[in-house]
């Protein structure tokens, strides 16, 4: 489970996703790697983008995870186009951006189901003070201890 500092494994996959479309991308052919291409890494962008924003925000965490998932199925489309043009080089590098792809999704369906059911479970002790911590010993108990 990711701490408040660290991004929960969905940001990081989505790095991961940008990482691989950049390093895939740059094997495309001249003709597909300006157009295409940049489409496919603007999509990327937009996913990393979106699980950040998705992470930060406490009002609006649902309308972001929507879209991020919206953004997920739209960089599935476009890497469905990629193969029809034959962009990739090899086969495995299709497979490769698609398996990333689906884990993705699945993370961010489950993320969206999870804040549609307990919309506030990140931030609920935020708006809450402080407790104290309850004494465990008083002057009377120590006294009692000593004789």
């Amino acid at each position: 489970m990711a701490s408040r500092f660290q991004p929960p494994p969905i940001v990081d996959a989505a790095r991961r996703l940008c990482a691989d479309v950049e390093q895939v991308v740059r094997t495309f052919p001249r003709y597909h790697r300006y157009q295409t291409g940049a489409e496919l890494r603007r999509r990327a962008d937009a996913i990393l983008i979106l699980a950040s924003r998705t992470w930060h925000r406490g009002e609006g965490r649902l309308e972001c995870a929507t879209q991020l998932v919206d953004a997920i199925d739209a960089f599935k489309e476009r890497l469905q186009v990629c193969k029809l043009v034959r962009a990739f080089q090899r086969f495995a590098q299709f497979e490769r951006l698609a398996g990333a792809a689906h884990d993705l999704g699945m993370q961010a369906g489950g993320w969206k189901r999870s804040i549609e059911q307990h919309p506030n479970a990140q931030n609920a002790r935020a708006g809450r003070p402080a407790q104290r911590g309850e004494k465990l010993s008083t002057r009377d108990a120590r006294q009692r201890a000593k004789s």
